[in-house]
């Protein structure tokens, strides 16, 4: 279930979310009637969930050869833990389609994405795991090095150059059962790659849009997907792509007379 977190800024409720993914992940989702939560390390980008302020206190302590106070070394080994127990679904929150994300996430022509609120993405969440969910935060980490009072902070805070992703992301905290996390580094690092998170479809999905340049065959196998499981979500093709009516054709379907591009 949703939960709210101090240290998380909130969209407002009816802030439009976007998720971009193929088609077997959306088959996956029917079939789970669950969310995926990859890991926060599989995430691809070498800075995600790294506490740079708590690196450089380290390289500080350390100079010439000193040991770290145990202080730090405990910080340190904690923050290193929370990089495979925090779990995470991106959104792209945006009134608008993103000719980016579907490039970057989807396929413009095999790709789908799935249009919420956080308001219908909070309430979904029927399970018992607690999930967080707020918008990430973007900064030149190069210049600023913030210190993270809470350890899902470093989880937060993203690069400048991630900006257009406008990324909302809801988190899960997930240790594997018979795991202490300050003590198993190793078997924290082999756990699962992800850990999917039960949601009620009809509250989290509101339309379906299928990628601007899909064939018209991959719209009906969408749109049969989705009624095989009782998805009663509405089904359109992006038209992102589609060009504009030509003034000569707005004119003929006008019938206006005298408009002619002869000199």
């Amino acid at each position: 279930m949703y939960e709210p977190h101090q240290f998380l800024i909130s969209p407002s409720p009816g802030a439009i979310l976007w998720r971009y993914l193929d088609l077997a992940k959306f088959l996956a989702l029917l079939e789970h009637s669950a969310l995926y939560f990859v890991r926060s390390d599989m995430l691809g980008d070498p800075y995600e969930g790294h506490d740079l302020y708590l690196a450089r206190r380290l390289l500080d302590e350390t100079k010439e050869g000193a040991d770290p106070s145990e202080e730090t070394l405990g910080l340190a080994i904690a923050a290193e833990a929370f990089r495979y127990i925090v779990h995470v679904s991106c959104w792209h929150q945006s009134p608008h389609e993103s000719e980016a994300m579907w490039t970057q996430y989807a396929s413009k022509e095999r790709g789908i994405a799935l249009r919420t609120t956080f308001r219908d993405l909070r309430d979904s969440f029927v399970g018992h795991d607690t999930i967080y969910v707020g918008e990430i935060q973007y900064f030149d980490l190069d210049k600023y090095l913030l210190k993270a009072d809470n350890r899902l902070l470093p989880h937060v805070y993203k690069r400048l150059s991630f900006s257009h992703e406008n990324e909302t992301r809801a988190y899960l905290l997930h240790t594997p059962e018979g795991v202490e996390p300050f003590r198993q580094l190793d078997a924290l690092r082999e756990s699962p790659r992800g850990h999917y998170v039960k949601v009620d479809l009809a509250t989290l999905v509101k339309e379906i849009v299928v990628s601007p340049l899909a064939d018209n065959w991959f719209v009906e196998i969408v749109e049969a997907v989705a009624r095989r499981y009782r998805l009663d979500a509405q089904v359109s093709k992006s038209r992102l792509d589609t060009p504009p009516q030509s003034l000569a054709d707005i004119a003929r379907a006008k019938g206006l007379r005298g408009f002619s591009m002869r000199s």
